[in-house]
């Protein structure tokens, strides 16, 4: 770029002890030392000549685009779209006074940026009419280091935001409907996301407690692409009244959310507060309850623990398995709990069900123990060896003898939520392998001493973060202690 050729100029000139070519070694060796790709030409310059104990004075005053920013710029002015808002945040400057900032994602063609507004500039978003898609010019802002050495634009005291309206610039920067993707493009984890897809099942909404002990929500749903791929949604902190609105079977715009790689190999798309939906074909009218259920036949394979939703009705998970040897979960609730209570593992079941996920329905009302169908897989289905379940997807039943000691902490997850993860080492004469449980089910492993025969029945075998195969309860798993 123009400027790192000025800067280059204005360093030799403050270092005349040095060449062009040494101080161009020196940016390349800066850049492999930082290392990741955040740190280009430009940014590195500013890195050595602070190591050399200089201070680069020049700057750029027309506009530039956002690939061309670079830590340590000052009164720099870009041109680029909003792409994600976030609410207003406050904290307290080293006067003990309050301050305030608010997150903005801004972009252009194929460039994302953290902007940061700060104090009165917070304002600005709604005094301006600013929304998502907004084309707008930011003058006079300077940029800072983020933690992991991305380039942060900020708007402080002398910086301000102008709406753009000039018809030549709003032509060379892309809508967001332009960057959109549909579920089928999406092959590999990756940030700042605009999807499309057919919501077909009702969202799944529930709370939990971050890290300070205030109470969030996290809405849960699948969307389908036209070629009826379904993909998992979680958006943590949105306001969850958006969702309840949107009939089923509506296709609709996710617009800043981030495809995530899970332990065994499927990709998750996330949100947070910032990101925003929009309905691009209304659906049906959402059906009422009793129109969406279903009469169904499975065979019970295992039943997991009870337990209380927020209205303190009780209910249990269990896995399921249709004729044709498709694995479901199946949440009995209700009247159908009272008739669960009374059956077993194995048994044949016909319940009146309303599908909620692809793989996931809910019997709460009339559930009955049907005479035995042998076309129906047995639980012993699921048995397996240690040494037989990489690489395995299916549920895994294993009768294996406690290596360890059951080990029970707090972790706290990347949105700030404390979970409980409970985790020991079991094997049998094929091998060794991790159990772990999270959340409630980690009472499932309480108390298990080293020596103890356990039959462990309908777990998941998923790779941890080094590759290597654990396994996890799940909400439909049942843990039998064989001696004590």
């Amino acid at each position: 770029m123009p400027e790192f050729k000025k800067l280059i100029q204005e360093l030799l000139k403050q270092k005349p002890e040095l060449d062009e070519s040494t101080l161009l070694k020196l940016i390349e060796e800066k850049k492999k030392a930082v290392g990741g790709g955040y740190l280009t030409d430009t940014g590195a310059i500013f890195l050595v000549a602070a190591d050399l104990g200089v201070s680069l004075e020049y700057i750029s005053s027309s506009d530039l685009t956002l690939k061309d920013l670079y830590i340590g710029a000052n009164e720099i002015t870009v041109v680029a779209r909003v792409f994600a808002i976030y609410p207003t945040r406050q904290y307290t400057k080293k006067d003990g006074s309050n301050g305030y900032y608010r997150n903005l994602i801004i972009f252009d063609k194929d460039t994302f940026v953290k902007t940061i507004l700060w104090d009165d500039k917070t304002d600005l978003i709604e005094k301006l009419g600013i929304l998502p898609n907004t084309l707008i010019r930011i003058v006079k802002g300077y940029v800072k280091p983020s933690l992991d050495g991305r380039a942060v634009l900020n708007v402080g005291t002398r910086g301000s935001i102008e709406l753009v309206k000039d018809d030549s610039i709003e032509s060379k920067i892309p809508t967001i409907e332009k960057i959109s993707k549909n579920i089928d493009d999406i092959k590999n984890p990756e940030n700042y996301l605009v999807v499309e897809g057919l919501m077909r099942f009702i969202p799944r909404i529930s709370n939990f407690t971050r890290a300070n002990g205030t109470l969030g929500t996290v809405v849960q749903l699948f969307l389908t692409s036209a070629t009826g791929k379904d993909i998992r949604v979680a958006i943590w902190s949105m306001d969850t009244e958006t969702f309840q609105k949107i009939p089923l079977n509506s296709i609709v715009r996710l617009v800043n959310v981030k495809a995530k790689l899970l332990p065994h190999g499927e990709l998750e798309l996330h949100g947070d507060e910032s990101t925003t939906v929009q309905i691009l074909e209304m659906g049906q009218t959402i059906p009422s309850i009793q129109s969406s259920y279903e009469k169904l036949n499975f065979r019970i394979l295992s039943i997991g623990p009870t337990k209380e939703d927020s209205e303190k009705r009780l209910f249990a998970s269990t896995l399921v398995v249709d004729r044709n040897g498709n694995f479901y979960t199946l949440i009995v609730m209700g009247d159908a709990y009272y008739k669960l209570v009374n059956m077993i593992a194995g048994c044949m079941i016909q319940c009146d069900a309303r599908k909620i996920s692809p793989t996931t329905f809910i019997c709460d009302n009339s559930l009955i123990e049907i005479k035995d169908d042998e076309s129906y897989p047995k639980p012993s289905i699921l048995t397996r060896k240690i040494g037989d379940i990489k690489n395995y997807t299916n549920p895994i039943s294993i009768e294996v003898i406690a290596l360890s000691q059951t080990k029970i902490e707090v972790i706290t997850t990347r949105d700030g939520t404390s979970v409980n993860k409970a985790e020991l080492i079991v094997g049998d004469e094929t091998g060794e392998i991790k159990l772990i449980a999270w959340r409630e089910l980690t009472h499932l492993l309480e108390g298990i001493l080293p020596g103890q025969r356990l039959r462990i029945e309908a777990v998941v075998s998923k790779m941890d973060k080094n590759g290597k195969p654990i396994l996890q309860v799940k909400s439909y798993s049942s843990i039998k202690r064989l001696n004590h």
